[in-house]
């Protein structure tokens, strides 16, 4: 048996905690996952994977999570009335080795829209707010919509829009 732990479960975990080796299947590799665990800031985190068992030496393998936190909206939420708009801010935390799209969707635009569908960040406007507009649809009650931001292999920001009920 092999014990397989991360020394910073903060920072990424394995699975399984255990590989089991027998005369059948001593020779055959096993596999570990490790997983980033997600977090606020921007900074690259590092750990160390033990395997250890008593009977070989500890192997420790250096573990490095790239951060995905990217994304800067200058606002979370907003209530707004059907057929108000709000403009929000967008830029990115640090400068990107390549251009970073960023889309913006609606998981529902029966109570709000978001406009443009995207923007392009760059290494020269990547600091850049750019603009996206969120328009409140009507309402005959109140409802709630999430915009999400979201660009490849970032993690996701969301806004959350509130639509008040129409006056009678």
């Amino acid at each position: 048996t092999v014990n397989v732990a991360s020394l910073a479960t903060g920072v990424a975990t394995v699975s399984p905690a255990t590989l089991t080796f027998t005369p059948a299947n001593y020779n055959f590799s096993q596999t570990v996952t490790v997983t980033g665990v997600e977090d606020a800031d921007l900074l690259t985190d590092a750990t160390t994977v033990n395997l250890t068992s008593p009977l070989l030496t500890t192997a420790a393998v250096s573990v490095t999570v790239p951060d995905n936190d990217l994304i800067s909206i200058s606002s979370a939420s907003a209530t707004l009335c059907g057929g108000d708009t709000i403009d929000i801010n967008v830029h990115l935390l640090a400068q990107p080795y390549q251009s970073v799209v960023v889309s913006a969707t609606s998981a529902s635009t029966a109570i709000g829209t978001v406009s443009p569908s995207s923007h392009t960040y760059t290494t020269a406007n990547y600091a850049t707010n750019q603009i996206y507009t969120i328009t409140a649809k009507g309402a005959s009650v109140a409802r709630t919509t999430t915009i999400t931001f979201d660009a490849a292999s970032q993690a996701p920001r969301t806004f959350t829009l509130n639509v008040l009920k129409n006056a009678d």
